[in-house]
């Protein structure tokens, strides 16, 4: 009878944990999401600049850079509680 109560708590534990495992799936779901939204979001960007037959200056590739990093930044977190909903 003692014997029990150690596989209860064991089965208990191992039902609480794998009952967890829809959060992890879904937050993993939204972050890919996120993830490729923002890939094509900074493609459609980098893209139409890079076809622009002009040479960028350094300053001027500097610039984009920080700008899209900028971007990027303030649309991972509407993209995600967008998602989310």
């Amino acid at each position: 009878m003692i014997d029990i109560i150690p596989v209860g708590m064991g089965y208990a534990v191992i039902t609480t944990k794998l009952l967890d495992i829809d959060i992890l799936i879904r937050r993993g779901a939204i972050y890919i999401s996120v993830a490729l939204a923002m890939a094509l979001i900074m493609a459609g960007v980098i893209v139409p600049i890079m076809l622009i037959p002009h040479q960028l200056t350094t300053t001027q590739a500097i610039l984009i850079s920080l700008l899209l990093g900028i971007v990027a930044t303030f649309l991972f977190g509407f993209l995600r509680k967008g998602i989310e909903i």
